[in-house]
C-alpha cells in the first residue's frame, strides 16, 4: 500500500493530471479492497478473536479512501497535495493499531502452537 501511496506523491509533485491522480487513488483502494478481504479471510480461519473490531477499522479505512479520493475530484491544488499525507497517516495508523494487534496474536498463536 505503501508504494501506492508514493507513486501518487510522486505524481502530484510532477503535476500530474486530475485524472491520473484519481487513477492511482483507484489503485489504492482496489489494493485495500483484495488485501481486506484475504486478511479478513486469515482471521475468520484462525478464529481472530478481534475480527468485529478489525473489520469495522477496515470500514473507516475505506471511506477514508473513498472521501479522500471525492476531495481530489473535486477539490483545489491545496487539497489535493494534502491528501497524500492523510492517506499515509490513516494507512498507518491501521498498521500500528489494528494490524499490529493482529500480529500479536499472530505471534501468540505460533508460540502455544510450539509449546503445545
Amino acid at each position: 500500500m505503501l508504494s501506492f501511496i508514493d507513486h501518487y506523491a510522486l505524481a502530484v509533485g510532477q503535476g500530474n493530471s486530475r485524472r491520473e491522480l484519481i487513477a492511482l487513488l483507484k489503485q489504492v483502494s482496489d489494493y485495500e479492497r483484495v488485501h481486506r478481504k484475504e486478511e479478513e479471510a486469515l482471521m475468520e480461519r484462525l478464529q481472530y478473536p478481534g475480527l468485529a473490531a478489525h473489520r469495522q477499522e477496515h470500514d473507516r479505512l475505506m471511506a477514508r479512501i473513498a472521501e479522500l479520493l471525492l476531495r481530489v475530484r473535486n477539490a483545489d491544488e491545496p487539497a489535493v497535495r494534502e491528501t497524500e499525507g492523510l492517506l499515509k497517516t490513516s494507512f498507518m495508523e491501521h498498521l500500528a493499531g489494528p494490524d499490529a494487534e493482529f500480529h500479536l496474536f499472530l505471534s501468540q498463536r505460533r508460540g502455544g502452537a510450539l509449546r503445545d
